[in-house]
C-alpha cells in the first residue's frame, strides 16, 4: 500500500494540476489574486455533478445567508477577461490525470475539485474533457471571493464531503495550495508539473510531493 493509500477524500486544484497549463492560464494566475482584496458575506454553492456517498441534503452548502454579488468583487473584470480567454483555448489533460481519476474511481474515493477559476469555464472543460463524472463535488473560489490561500473553500468542501480532515488531501500545483491546505489542517500533496517550480514548492513544505500524477498514482 502507499503513502497516499489511507486517504478518504482527495481534493484536486484545477488549472497546473489535472488541466495542462499554458501562458494564458499564467495570466489568469496573476489576474485572480485581486479577489482576495474584497471580503463579503460569504454564499458558496457546492455542485455534485455524479454524487455517490454525498447524500442530497449536502449538496448545496450555504455558509452565510447572504448573497454576495459577484459583480461587486474588485478586479472582476479582468478575471471574467481572462477566464473568457481561457475558454477558447482547447483545454487538456495532464499527463496521467485520466489515468489517476481512473483510479481513485476504482477505489470508491470521495474526488473533489477547487479551483480559482470560474465554475462555468471548468465545467465546460471538464464536459469537454469528459472527466465530469469523476467528481463528486466541484467548487470555485470566485463563488467566495475568497481565494486560496484561503482555507473558506476548503473547509466547505469538507463539509459538503462529510469528510474528516485527517482523512482528506489537497493536491495542487501552486504554493498557495499547499498554503491552503495546511490553513484548512488538512494533509497537502504537490505535483512539480504545473505552475510553480520544485524548488517554490518545496519551500511551502507539503506532506507529499511528486513530479507528476503518475507518481501520485503508484502511492495509492
Amino acid at each position: 500500500m502507499g503513502e497516499l493509500s489511507g486517504y478518504k477524500a482527495f481534493i484536486f486544484d484545477w488549472d497546473g494540476t489535472l488541466r495542462s497549463v499554458s501562458i494564458a492560464r499564467k495570466v489568469n494566475s496573476m489576474i485572480n489574486p485581486n479577489w482576495r482584496r474584497k471580503k463579503h458575506e460569504v454564499h458558496a454553492e457546492v455542485h455534485a455533478p455524479h454524487p455517490r456517498e454525498i447524500s442530497a441534503g449536502t449538496k448545496h452548502v450555504h455558509t452565510s445567508s447572504t448573497l454576495a454579488d459577484l459583480k461587486e468583487a474588485e478586479g472582476e473584470l479582468m478575471a471574467l477577461i481572462a477566464d473568457v480567454s481561457l475558454r477558447f483555448i482547447v483545454p487538456k489533460l495532464s499527463y496521467g490525470a485520466k489515468q489517476l481519476l481512473e483510479r481513485l474511481d476504482s477505489r470508491g474515493a470521495l474526488v473533489a475539485l477547487y479551483t480559482d477559476g470560474a465554475l462555468w469555464r471548468v465545467y465546460h472543460e471538464l464536459e469537454y474533457l469528459r472527466v465530469t463524472d469523476y467528481f463528486d463535488a466541484v467548487l470555485s473560489a470566485q463563488s467566495l471571493m475568497r481565494l486560496k490561500p484561503d482555507p473558506l473553500g476548503l473547509e466547505v468542501l469538507l463539509k459538503a464531503l462529510g469528510t474528516k480532515k485527517a482523512e482528506a488531501v489537497y493536491v495542487g500545483d501552486m504554493r498557495d495550495d499547499i498554503l491552503a491546505a495546511r490553513n484548512a489542517g488538512i494533509s497537502s500533496c504537490a505535483v512539480t508539473n504545473g505552475f510553480d517550480r520544485p524548488a517554490a514548492l518545496k519551500a511551502a513544505r507539503p506532506d507529499y510531493i511528486y513530479d507528476s500524477l503518475e507518481g501520485l498514482a503508484r502511492e495509492l
